[in-house]
């Protein structure tokens, strides 16, 4: 597992006191196009994107937290791969 040394996107915005720069924004959206399009190319829907699954490691950026992922199968129908904290979530995010 990767260290993820400045934390979440959230983080530095946070830390930065300021929204990200338009080229920072530009960047950090292409990388995570890229890695919605890899999870979803292996038939999984990640149902959980926000600023705080959103880590930033020397490498760019790169999404965490898969617990609420669904994989999908070959008809479109999803399956539920919830843990514990789904009693923290909203019931349609659940469904």
């Amino acid at each position: 597992m990767e260290c993820v040394v400045d934390g979440k996107i959230s983080d530095v915005i946070k830390k930065q006191g300021r929204p990200l720069d338009e080229s920072l924004i530009q960047s950090c959206t292409h990388q995570i196009l890229l890695g919605l399009d890899h999870i979803h190319c292996n038939n999984l829907v990640h149902c959980d994107i926000k600023c705080r699954n959103l880590l930033v490691c020397k490498d760019g950026v790169k999404i965490g937290d898969l617990v609420c992922e669904k994989m999908v199968g070959n008809n479109g129908a999803t399956t539920s791969q919830l843990s514990d904290t789904s009693v923290f979530m909203a019931p349609e995010v659940i469904i």
